[in-house]
């Protein structure tokens, strides 16, 4: 929650700037940018390195764990600060509507398709470099995003498992590259852009063992819950919008 709340001062602090007299930002020294993107994508989480548990004093290998790959689509709002044109900072806040990711899980002798997921608020924020020549200006950006799951749920696609399949998920951060290209648009009254960006992003949090990936209820060595945690190690998105400068 901190974390969020250090992006929400710092967005509101850029909307501050960006209500100020057009005289006050010295010459066009500083701009603002406001608009709405949107984006799709996909999300994962790869299989644990580490697969040692312990049950009842003894040690052994969990290699159920299925991984899980899916995808991801949202739309928000997008602030931009930057000066001379070249160097600045972008918050988004950008609602994912639902990431969920599916994989297999093997309990002998069934194999069971297990879908996992939760909506979500992202806020980034990246610091950016752009190369202001042209119509179409390259630009690249790195920078924390901030991840606020919403409720995570689990899905099963077969009847009759006697184990309990739930997800959860904390609040976390990744870290976050952009590649991109803003298209200024060539008209003589307004100055409307139109960003379009390739997103790689990494959580450094997540535990290569597979104990930290999952919580697991046992009834002496009998499996009777697993609980998933739907935290994403990857997501890839590709967001496009149109902002408002001034």
């Amino acid at each position: 929650m901190r974390s969020f709340l250090t992006a929400f001062l710092f967005a509101s602090t850029l909307a501050g700037v960006s209500l100020l007299p057009r005289a006050a930002l010295a010459g066009d020294v500083l701009s603002v940018g406001v608009g709405a993107l949107g984006g799709a994508g996909v999300v994962g989480l790869s299989k644990p390195g580490d697969t040692t548990i312990a049950v009842g004093g003894a040690t052994g290998q969990d290699t159920s764990y299925p991984g899980f790959f899916g995808g991801t689509v949202g739309a928000g709002l997008s602030l931009d600060a930057r000066l001379i044109g070249i160097l600045g900072v972008e918050a988004d806040l950008f609602y994912a509507f639902g990431e969920k990711g599916s994989g297999d899980l093997t309990l002998r002798p069934t194999k069971y398709n297990i879908e996992i997921g939760q909506p979500a608020l992202h806020v980034p924020v990246l610091v950016k470099g752009v190369l202001p020549i042209g119509i179409v200006r390259p630009f690249v950006g790195f920078g924390p995003e901030f991840v606020l799951p919403g409720k995570s749920t689990a899905k099963v696609d077969l009847a009759g498992i006697s184990t309990r399949i739930d997800a959860r998920a904390d609040s976390y951060t990744l870290l976050t590259l952009a590649l991109g290209v803003e298209i200024k648009l060539p008209l003589p009254a307004i100055d409307l852009r139109i960003p379009i960006a390739l997103r790689g992003s990494l959580n450094p949090s997540t535990s290569d063992k597979v104990t930290d990936r999952r919580d697991m209820a046992l009834a002496g060595t009998q499996i009777t819950g697993i609980t998933y945690k739907s935290e994403w190690q990857y997501q890839g998105m590709v967001t496009a919008g149109v902002a408002y400068w001034f």
